[in-house]
């Protein structure tokens, strides 16, 4: 039986400046070509998430390559992986591979895929940072002259500027089959 009296609201101060969140701990590796095969079940992850955005399992994007065809990419060494750890549990992943003129001496860096596994946005965008850190240092210390990466998608026309990418050009392509 309830009682006649009313309690009392009880009132909470909410603070109005919350705490920024937490700085992630998290490590880079370059996986060397002979040990690609070791990290299969990562790039399988990296491959289905990229070409599929929805839980009905609609296709996101309509490329053609499989996740046999980047694993023969990375072993063959024509590709490289190189992957964010938090702990010993990989985070964010990329696949980057040498462009550009193939005649001249300097050359450039494709991003071909780039990919965080963290829900949590706040986490995926410092897994992306830090992935985008390394990527930058990896193709510095491989002499590169520039990143660069190619997207359908005209979100990333907000998104690449905040990770210090420019437009350059425009890309045209006719379907032949």
């Amino acid at each position: 039986m309830r009682s006649a009296a009313k309690k009392k609201p009880t009132l909470r101060v909410v603070e109005k400046h919350p705490e920024p969140p937490a700085k992630v701990e998290l490590m880079l590796r370059v996986v060397p070509p002979d040990q690609a095969p070791h990290w299969r079940d990562v790039v399988d992850r990296m491959v289905t998430d990229i070409k599929v955005r929805r839980s009905d399992g609609t296709v996101r994007h309509s490329v053609s390559w499989t996740p046999e065809h980047v694993m023969r990419v990375l072993v063959e060494g024509r590709g490289h992986l190189i992957l964010t750890f938090h702990g010993k549990q990989p985070v964010g992943a990329a696949i980057v591979s040498r462009d550009g003129d193939q005649f001249a001496d300097q050359h450039d860096y494709l991003v071909w895929m780039a990919w965080a596994e963290p829900r949590n946005k706040e986490v995926a965008r410092q897994v992306r940072e830090f992935t985008q850190d390394g990527i930058e240092d990896f193709a510095r210390a491989r002499g590169a002259r520039c990143l660069r990466w190619y997207s359908a998608r005209k979100g990333w026309l907000r998104t690449a500027p905040q990770l210090g990418y420019m437009l350059t050009s425009y890309c045209f392509a006719k379907r032949l089959a």
